[in-house]
């Protein structure tokens, strides 16, 4: 039902036109392979495979279980995500632009995953004046309270 949903979306036929079965799976595979051999692995094992199954197997890292090799697409997207999140998350808002790219350039400059930085963006999120104020008219914290 909610794929049909998606198919009655204005933008949806401009992004991934279906003219037979299996078109979306090459759209979505071109954009984040090189080669269409692990989009025709996904094909083949999955049956009818709908865009909702391929966009699971994109970000599963499961090497067991899932043909397609995905840790480089899942490496990228990964200082993306979690800056969002800590957007969507904290502040209940969508990203300013500035703000995103001022924080995905902070933990995009240290190694993938770095625990260390990752807090020191969550310490910066929580003593913001925009987050205390969501529970209080009182600002009581500041980002001095991070450590560098």
């Amino acid at each position: 039902r909610a794929g049909r949903q998606v198919d009655q979306d204005a933008a949806a036929p401009l992004a991934f036109p279906v003219a037979c079965e299996g078109d979306e799976v090459g759209a979505l595979g071109a954009s984040f392979h090189e080669g269409e051999e692990d989009v025709e692995e996904v094909q083949a094992g999955g049956g009818d495979v709908g865009r909702g199954a391929v966009l699971y197997r994109l970000a599963d890292d499961n090497t067991q279980m899932n043909p397609i090799n995905n840790r480089d697409f899942i490496d990228k997207e990964y200082n993306r995500a979690f800056v969002a999140t800590q957007y969507f998350g904290y502040l209940r808002r969508d990203p300013d632009i500035g703000g995103f790219l001022f924080w995905l350039g902070q933990v995009s400059g240290a190694p993938l995953r770095s625990v260390p930085k990752q807090h020191q963006m969550v310490c910066s999120f929580i003593t913001s004046a925009e987050y205390q104020q969501r529970f209080s008219l009182v600002v009581t914290h500041s980002n001095a309270e991070c450590s560098q």
